[in-house]
């Protein structure tokens, strides 16, 4: 594990048969304090292939008592991706269990369980790692908040109001050419005197002004 090239963990599955997912555990020899140095999620790396069967993804933690948590990366195409893909999977939401005290490590494809058959296929897993929590540079996320979202887009369209701006002085444009005016001043009549006097329709009233 760890170059992203000869040396990877190579895990095939053939959940085309019971019991239609495939899971590759590692046991701790000593049980691990995963978020001791605050971290905030578990990164693994993924490559998959294009003739790989559609399948989900999940890794699940074990803790010393044998409670059990699993996150899913419900995208199928993950596995049929030819190219790495880091996928984090945040700590936090692995409920249920002891985070201090991790005793096995699983990575599997399929639904934990499944009950019926899917496909069969074979992904690349690299650089297993903990990472706290962080953001990547972000030209969009204004407020650092490790999300581009309206807040964001409220500033976006401040700056383009403020960069694009134009002042417009307005000009009367006359009465040249003009064919009919309708100022609606307590009637319906053409102020050009062109004769395009108009009509009210049904239940129309003018209020004041």
């Amino acid at each position: 594990l760890g170059d992203y090239a000869d040396n990877f963990m190579q895990l095939g599955y053939a959940n085309d048969q019971s019991p239609y997912r495939s899971q590759n555990d590692f046991k701790f020899a000593s049980s691990k304090n995963l978020i001791i140095h605050s971290n905030g999620y578990l990164s693994v790396l993924v490559r998959g292939s294009e003739s790989n069967a559609a399948d989900v993804m999940y890794v699940r933690l074990e803790d010393h008592n044998g409670n059990s948590s699993i996150q899913m990366m419900t995208d199928t195409s993950v596995v049929q991706t030819a190219g790495w893909m880091e996928l984090g999977f945040p700590l936090f939401e692995f409920v249920g269990i002891d985070l201090t005290q991790i005793k096995k490590l699983s990575i599997g494809i399929g639904l934990p369980d499944a009950s019926s058959p899917t496909g069969t296929g074979s992904i690349r897993i690299d650089n297993i790692r903990l990472y706290p929590v962080h953001c990547s540079a972000m030209q969009a996320d204004f407020n650092g908040d490790c999300r581009v979202d309206l807040t964001d887009f409220s500033v976006i369209a401040a700056q383009w109001l403020e960069d694009y701006k134009v002042a417009i002085n307005p000009i009367d444009p006359g009465t040249a050419n003009l064919v009919a005016h309708w100022p609606m001043d307590d009637n319906f009549n053409d102020v050009t005197g062109h004769g395009y006097d108009a009509l009210a329709g049904t239940g129309v009233t003018l209020d004041t002004g």
